[in-house]
């Protein structure tokens, strides 16, 4: 059995999904889908997605207790597995090293935020389409984009914030679309963020109802916190599954317009995925 554990955020699960769609389709199988619900991603997989895969919530360290079973594919060790089992990414650059550990009969764990560099767009075009959004949110998206002529005339701002800090100047978007002539697409995960740009004539926001939190909300969003499955990371921030329903409906949307490069984050590269494949 090849087991893809999506973990992380919405799209660092996006990016280990579609890899593993990918290499389903060029060495087959047996795939299980492995999506637990936490801090980080609040929304099971059957709120987003369907898929012939099966799928299972089991968090990283389910797959502790029986690590000797596994030949791991991973990006980084974030639960102290033995490092005897684990293969990391950094050192597979093509197709080929994939296929060598995949072909022989071991039971794997693959676990990546990110879709490898060598990988095409053609590669991720083959296989996205066996990702499938859940009617509800698919339809929300399609109505806003046809309410609101969403398509490549309209700049698409993605304005990433809480555990991202002030790495995006949103002061200085909010200039730049105030004194701009085109019409604005803009998603943000602060709540201030997407009303005050909403207030611009020539801006659209598709209203949400939830955005993420703060675990503590006496720290601030960029402290050390210790997730459910025991993992120490720089983030105070817990993500309800509404918020993740509501993100995913703005990845779709910001996936019709003109991206601005606004942040390294793997939500905006997702939505230039979701473009260039046609996905939506």
């Amino acid at each position: 059995m090849k087991i893809v554990l999506c973990d992380g955020g919405l799209c660092n699960r996006l990016n280990g999904l579609i890899f593993a769609l990918i290499l389903r389709k060029t060495f087959g199988h047996a795939w299980r889908i492995s999506w637990p619900t936490n801090n980080w991603c609040g929304a099971d997989f059957a709120t987003l997605f369907e898929s012939d895969l099966p799928v299972d919530g089991y968090p990283i360290n389910h797959y502790k207790k029986d690590e000797l079973n596994y030949k791991m594919l991973f990006h980084e060790n974030q639960c102290q597995f033995s490092e005897s089992q684990i293969t990391y990414h950094s050192s597979l650059s093509d197709y080929a090293g994939y296929g060598n550990i995949l072909d022989a009969n071991e039971n794997i764990l693959y676990f990546n935020n990110l879709i490898p560099g060598f990988v095409t767009i053609q590669d991720i075009q083959a296989s996205i389409k066996d990702l499938i959004i859940v009617p509800s949110i698919l339809a929300l998206a399609t109505d806003f984009c046809a309410e609101n002529h969403v398509d490549d005339s309209m700049l698409g701002l993605h304005i990433r914030k809480t555990d991202f800090g002030n790495k995006v100047d949103d002061n200085a978007l909010f200039e730049l679309a105030k004194a701009n002539t085109h019409r604005f697409f803009v998603c943000s995960d602060d709540a201030d963020v997407n009303d005050r740009f909403g207030q611009l004539e020539n801006c659209v926001v598709f209203k949400k109802t939830s955005f993420p939190e703060k675990l503590i909300d006496e720290v601030n969003w960029q402290s050390w916190m210790t997730d459910n499955a025991g993992r120490n990371f720089p983030y105070n921030i817990t993500r309800p599954e509404q918020a993740i329903a509501e993100a995913l409906i703005d990845l779709l949307i910001l996936s019709r317009t003109t991206l601005i490069n606004t942040s390294n984050s793997t939500f905006l590269n997702m939505a230039g995925i979701f473009k260039n494949t046609h996905f939506f």
